[in-house]
């Protein structure tokens, strides 16, 4: 932390901060993390930048007949589909007790309770 040795990166403010910086600048030419850019970079950059502006060419826009769209028919969600489900469950088990045998939640059957997949009873017939 604090001042380092190397020509770009004059100081950081720990030694991972240096390593990350380091990495940045040599392997993914970040030269926005650098303290110090080498001019050597800097007209290799621009001179990239001139070659790639130079293959640029600008057409207008092509004119197309606009075409007739229909909205999309609005979709029900599963989700919703799901809730309403969820909710109608949940009207007749609310209070439901687990079941002693399996563990499931059981199902309002007449006054008792039932579980839906062992077919134990709380006990009423």
């Amino acid at each position: 932390a604090g001042i380092v040795d190397h020509p770009n990166i004059k100081s950081a403010t720990s030694v991972l901060d240096f390593i990350f910086r380091l990495l940045a600048y040599e392997y993914l030419d970040r030269t926005d993390l650098v303290h110090v850019q080498d001019p050597e970079r800097i007209h290799a950059e621009d001179l990239a930048a001139k070659q790639e502006l130079s293959q640029v060419r600008i057409t207008p826009p092509a004119t197309q007949k606009q075409k007739n769209v229909n909205p999309a028919p609005k979709a029900v969600g599963v989700a919703a589909q799901n809730t309403a489900d969820i909710k109608k469950m949940m009207g007749t088990s609310a209070d439901a007790p687990v079941c002693r045998n399996c563990g499931n939640i059981t199902l309002r059957n007449g006054t008792c309770y039932m579980c839906p997949n062992c077919g134990t009873t709380t006990g009423c017939s």
